[in-house]
Protein backbone atom coordinates (compact mmCIF):
# COMPACT_ATOMS: atom_id res chain seq x y z
CA UNK A 1 0.00 0.00 0.00
CA UNK A 2 0.82 3.43 -0.60
CA UNK A 3 0.24 5.93 2.19
CA UNK A 4 0.37 10.00 2.12
CA UNK A 5 0.73 11.61 5.39
CA UNK A 6 -0.67 15.88 6.49
CA UNK A 7 -0.72 17.36 9.80
CA UNK A 8 -3.23 19.94 11.30
CA UNK A 9 -2.09 22.64 12.97
CA UNK A 10 -2.41 25.82 14.62
CA UNK A 11 -0.96 29.13 13.37
CA UNK A 12 -1.82 32.72 14.44
CA UNK A 13 -4.96 30.97 15.97
CA UNK A 14 -5.92 29.71 12.79
CA UNK A 15 -6.03 25.85 11.85
CA UNK A 16 -4.47 24.93 8.82
CA UNK A 17 -2.45 22.02 7.52
CA UNK A 18 1.03 21.93 5.16
CA UNK A 19 0.61 19.89 1.92
CA UNK A 20 0.66 16.38 2.11
CA UNK A 21 3.64 14.12 1.41
CA UNK A 22 3.88 10.57 0.65
CA UNK A 23 5.42 8.12 3.31
CA UNK A 24 7.98 5.93 1.74
CA UNK A 25 7.33 2.59 4.04
CA UNK A 26 4.57 0.58 2.63
CA UNK A 27 4.10 -0.82 6.39
CA UNK A 28 1.18 0.90 8.16
CA UNK A 29 3.36 1.35 11.47
CA UNK A 30 6.05 2.24 9.68
CA UNK A 31 4.32 5.08 7.95
CA UNK A 32 2.56 6.51 11.37
CA UNK A 33 6.18 6.36 12.64
CA UNK A 34 7.90 8.55 9.93
CA UNK A 35 4.37 10.56 9.74
CA UNK A 36 4.45 11.43 13.65
CA UNK A 37 8.92 11.82 13.58
CA UNK A 38 8.72 14.10 10.29
CA UNK A 39 5.32 16.24 11.26
CA UNK A 40 6.63 16.93 14.58
CA UNK A 41 10.04 18.31 13.05
CA UNK A 42 8.82 20.52 10.67
CA UNK A 43 6.15 22.19 12.25
CA UNK A 44 8.15 25.13 14.30
CA UNK A 45 7.26 28.05 16.81
CA UNK A 46 4.71 29.71 16.70
CA UNK A 47 2.84 26.93 15.03
CA UNK A 48 1.06 24.29 17.15
CA UNK A 49 1.19 20.79 16.02
CA UNK A 50 -2.85 19.38 16.42
CA UNK A 51 -2.89 16.14 14.39
CA UNK A 52 -0.72 14.12 12.29
CA UNK A 53 -3.13 12.01 9.50
CA UNK A 54 -2.17 8.81 7.47
CA UNK A 55 -4.16 8.24 4.87
CA UNK A 56 -4.22 5.15 2.07
CA UNK A 57 -6.72 3.29 -0.23
CA UNK A 58 -8.22 -0.33 1.32
CA UNK A 59 -10.26 -1.51 -2.07
CA UNK A 60 -13.19 0.97 -2.33
CA UNK A 61 -12.47 2.33 0.67
CA UNK A 62 -10.04 5.27 2.44
CA UNK A 63 -8.07 4.13 5.44
CA UNK A 64 -7.85 7.20 7.88
CA UNK A 65 -5.21 7.13 10.80
CA UNK A 66 -4.74 10.33 12.95
CA UNK A 67 -2.85 10.95 15.80
CA UNK A 68 -3.72 14.32 18.13
CA UNK A 69 -0.68 15.69 19.46
CA UNK A 70 -3.16 18.23 21.68
CA UNK A 71 -2.36 15.67 24.78
CA UNK A 72 0.68 16.46 26.30
CA UNK A 73 0.66 12.74 28.48
CA UNK A 74 1.77 9.70 26.29
CA UNK A 75 0.86 7.45 25.42
CA UNK A 76 -1.09 9.28 22.16
CA UNK A 77 -2.98 6.77 20.14
CA UNK A 78 -3.76 6.28 16.62
CA UNK A 79 -7.51 6.32 15.97
CA UNK A 80 -8.23 4.58 12.71
CA UNK A 81 -11.42 4.63 10.52
CA UNK A 82 -12.69 3.98 7.39
CA UNK A 83 -14.36 6.42 4.78
CA UNK A 84 -15.78 6.65 1.20
CA UNK A 85 -13.53 8.63 -0.82
CA UNK A 86 -16.28 11.09 -1.26
CA UNK A 87 -16.18 11.51 2.56
CA UNK A 88 -12.44 11.83 2.32
CA UNK A 89 -12.79 14.53 -0.52
CA UNK A 90 -15.17 16.69 1.63
CA UNK A 91 -12.39 17.30 4.29
CA UNK A 92 -9.27 19.55 3.09
CA UNK A 93 -6.50 17.71 4.11
CA UNK A 94 -7.96 14.42 3.39
CA UNK A 95 -8.79 15.92 0.00
CA UNK A 96 -4.96 16.95 -0.14
CA UNK A 97 -3.58 13.43 0.51
CA UNK A 98 -6.20 11.68 -2.06
CA UNK A 99 -4.65 13.66 -4.67
CA UNK A 100 -1.08 13.13 -3.80
CA UNK A 101 -2.17 9.44 -4.05
CA UNK A 102 -3.57 9.88 -7.09
CA UNK A 103 -7.37 8.74 -6.03
CA UNK A 104 -9.80 11.77 -8.32
CA UNK A 105 -12.95 11.54 -6.26
CA UNK A 106 -14.95 11.98 -9.23
CA UNK A 107 -14.09 9.11 -10.92
CA UNK A 108 -14.45 7.17 -7.98
CA UNK A 109 -16.77 4.46 -7.64
CA UNK A 110 -20.20 4.74 -5.35
CA UNK A 111 -20.08 3.40 -1.94
CA UNK A 112 -21.86 0.03 -1.47
CA UNK A 113 -25.88 0.17 -0.17
CA UNK A 114 -26.43 -1.25 3.54
CA UNK A 115 -29.38 -2.94 1.29
CA UNK A 116 -30.16 -4.27 -2.18
CA UNK A 117 -33.28 -5.59 -3.29
CA UNK A 118 -32.68 -8.30 -5.96
CA UNK A 119 -35.72 -10.07 -7.84
CA UNK A 120 -37.81 -9.17 -4.66
CA UNK A 121 -35.02 -11.17 -2.14
CA UNK A 122 -33.68 -7.99 0.37
CA UNK A 123 -30.27 -8.39 0.82
CA UNK A 124 -28.37 -6.89 4.16
CA UNK A 125 -24.77 -6.07 4.35
CA UNK A 126 -23.19 -6.67 7.78
CA UNK A 127 -22.05 -3.72 9.30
Amino acid sequence: MIYASAALFRRDGRQTFKPPRKEASPISTQARKSAARHWANVINEPDRLLKVFTVCQDGALIRVSERAFTIQVPPRPWIEKQMTVQEAADQPHLAACLSELGIDPHKAPPPMPDTLEINGILYRREI
